[in-house]
């Protein structure tokens, strides 16, 4: 991958947004040729692949997450300690944000899994016209 390539996913991963990675090193190009020279770039294998492995490098794992809101929540101001304290508590699930008050905590039940658990899975409808069609003009 050539220097400018990586210097584009790097300006990509700091703001997720090609055109405006594209624009960072060629500031006079119209927008529109910047979205389709960036999204060119982005679809190359080696700059997509560089992009993903990043991320994974950036990306913070569950253990330093922790670590940091433990250190917030320790040593930060009382209403920083506050906040980490609630994420934390929500993080480890002491707080319920949302209640099933619909099923009973049973899995809800698809409309294909009712047909099926009523012997209805194989059966066809089919239309029929019994009735003249009586629309806002009257008969046809």
């Amino acid at each position: 991958m050539y220097n400018k390539h990586q210097l584009f996913a790097e300006e990509f991963l700091k703001c997720f947004n090609g055109t405006k990675a594209y624009l960072a090193f060629h500031p006079n190009i119209k927008i529109e040729s910047a979205r389709q020279r960036a999204s060119v770039l982005l679809a190359r294998p080696e700059i997509h692949d560089y992009i993903v492995e990043r991320l994974k490098e950036l990306a913070m794992s569950n253990d330093e997450l922790y670590s940091r809101l433990a250190n917030i929540a320790r040593n930060g101001s009382p209403r920083d300690q506050l906040k980490a304290l609630e994420l934390i508590a929500k993080l480890k699930g002491a707080f319920v944000e949302r209640h099933d008050i619909t099923s009973g905590g049973k899995p809800i039940q698809t409309w294909a899994d009712f047909m099926k658990a009523n012997g209805l899975d194989d059966v066809t409808v089919t239309r029929t016209n019994t009735l003249p069609y009586t629309g806002a003009y009257g008969p046809k």
